[in-house]
């Protein structure tokens, strides 16, 4: 309290710290310094529009990776409405092998499959495939014939989508370099104003 007194009574005798060089100057660099921020527009238009709000790459932005999406999502919607007929059916119920009260459903290597009692599908080996079986050999997990076709078709949607989503990194990751001088300038003026 009283450092802070002497210091209004040093103040007040010196003119408001005028003669002690307090008297504040103006930023006179830093207007300067921002006007030499400049982002081309191109690269600010594309980085700005490339990300959706969940940060995954935008379909709008990108419309092949909507496209793919799309086929992605009503490949699966239609594949699991499928499979919930087959399961509706009463032929299906009395092969299912659900006494251990397992999921009706499960994925293996990519592929949706149900729980078949084995005795059941040695009787008719056309439900479908066989992907896996239990420890105890009494079940089989079998991919229903109906949907083989779809789920391959699903596959290679998602290959596609996959090499899509590639291609749009790459094709960011190249505008990124050609324009890496002027956003490393603009980080660097960033950081002296920054400070």
């Amino acid at each position: 309290e009283q450092y802070n007194e002497e210091m209004d009574d040093q103040n007040n005798s010196n003119g408001n710290g005028d003669d002690l060089g307090l008297q504040p100057k103006p930023f006179i660099e830093l207007p300067k310094l921002a006007s030499s921020i400049q982002i081309d527009s191109d690269i600010l238009s594309l980085l700005t529009n490339a990300f959706d709000d969940e940060g995954k790459l935008s379909s709008t932005t990108f419309p092949s990776l909507g496209r793919l999406r799309s086929k992605v999502r009503t490949l699966k919607r239609d594949i699991l409405s499928t499979v919930d007929s087959i399961l509706s059916l009463s032929s299906t119920k009395e092969r299912l092998a659900v006494e251990s009260g397992g999921a009706l459903t499960m994925e293996i290597n990519g592929r949706l499959v149900i729980p078949i009692s084995q005795d059941k599908y040695s009787q008719n080996s056309m439900m479908g495939i066989v992907h896996d079986a239990s420890r105890s050999g009494k079940t089989a997990y079998v991919e229903p014939t109906e949907i083989v076709g779809p789920t391959n078709e699903l596959r290679q949607a998602e290959g596609e989508l996959r090499a899509e989503e590639a291609r749009v990194w790459r094709e960011l990751t190249e505008s990124i370099i050609r324009h890496r001088k002027e956003l490393e300038r603009n980080v660097k003026v960033i950081g002296h104003l920054d400070v």
